[in-house]
């Protein structure tokens, strides 16, 4: 029997991905404020 798509936990997981991989991005002079602070990301829909 097939299982039935959750869409709301597909995306957290999605959200989840991504934001591991965007906090371990390396840049020149640092860490990003956005890095450090990716509540900001969410609260403004990116």
């Amino acid at each position: 029997m097939l299982k039935e798509f959750d869409r709301k936990a597909a995306l957290y997981e999605i959200i989840e991905r991504e934001l591991t991989m965007f906090q371990a991005v390396n840049n020149e002079g640092g860490t990003a404020d956005c890095q450090q602070r990716p509540e900001t990301s969410v609260l403004c829909g990116a």
